[in-house]
């Protein structure tokens, strides 16, 4: 026996998935029912939730590229750019 399910997702979401359903050979339905499937058997939501930090060396270039330091600084032209990474050598 089967049941109807309704659900509320974004349009755009909706159509995107659609897509992609399609170019897999599957339907929104089966998707779902795999998706769902997955679920009851590994006994959790199949889906990766990670907040990726970034390492100390990227803090620090993140944090120069909010002061404007070194080759973190924006630049007004590609060869001001290729100015300062000759001058870095």
């Amino acid at each position: 026996m089967t049941t109807l399910v309704n659900i509320r997702i974004d349009e755009n979401d909706k159509k995107e998935f659609t897509k992609l359903c399609n170019t897999l050979g599957l339907s929104v339905t089966t998707a779902i029912n795999m998706f769902v499937k997955q679920s009851i058997r590994e006994q959790r939501i199949p889906v990766d939730l990670v907040v990726r930090f970034p390492n100390s060396e990227t803090m620090v270039v993140i944090e120069n590229s909010r002061k404007g330091i070194g080759l973190s600084k924006a630049y007004d032209t590609v060869e001001d750019l290729m100015e300062a990474l000759d001058a870095e050598d």
